[in-house]
């Protein structure tokens, strides 16, 4: 992954949740409210100016981690220890020092919030367009890794070989 750098709010951050196969061990915690069935979940950072897939942390249990709770595991420190924020949606509430949320701020500066956190959704669309990570996985969440972390790389290939998340042309 690359490294992030700019102004203080240098990343956008977002969960995402994947489907996965029933478990048997303490199955309300895997239950998924996006798609009402187990799963598992990754936050995933994307810098703001260059776009790149700069942070991926997970799996985690996507009944037990809410956004905030997988955040303040690592990246909370990071941002910390770097004087950086993220931007990111209102699961993030509760973290003013370094989460800037929605509504924070401006008029102006929410639009631009809007339009990072758009890209950031773009980069979660792409995982789900491997047949791995669309369907119901079916094998150890320790393989579920492993392949999150394939598509990962091969997403952020996808943007360095000519498939931008956005045109760059278009100023923001």
């Amino acid at each position: 992954m690359k490294k992030w750098n700019g102004s203080n709010r240098t990343i956008t951050v977002d969960e995402t949740d994947f489907k996965i196969q029933e478990q048997r061990d303490q199955p309300r915690s895997w239950y998924s409210h996006k798609f009402h069935g187990p799963g598992v979940r990754y936050e995933v950072g994307v810098g703001i100016t260059s776009g790149d897939i700069v942070w991926i942390h997970g799996p985690k249990r996507a009944g037990r981690y809410p956004d905030i709770t997988i955040f303040r595991m690592r990246l909370k420190k990071k941002l910390k220890q770097h004087g950086e924020m993220a931007v990111a949606d209102n699961g993030y509430r509760g973290e003013p020092e370094t989460i800037d949320l929605p509504a924070d701020g401006p008029v102006v500066h929410c639009i631009m919030k809007d339009r990072y956190r758009g890209r950031q959704e773009n980069v979660n669309k792409r995982f789900k367009n491997f047949g791995c990570l669309k369907q119901v996985f079916r094998h150890s969440v320790d393989f579920h890794r492993d392949c999150f972390e394939a598509v990962a790389v091969l997403v952020q290939m996808s943007f360095d070989n000519g498939q931008p998340m956005w045109d760059p042309t278009v100023a923001i």
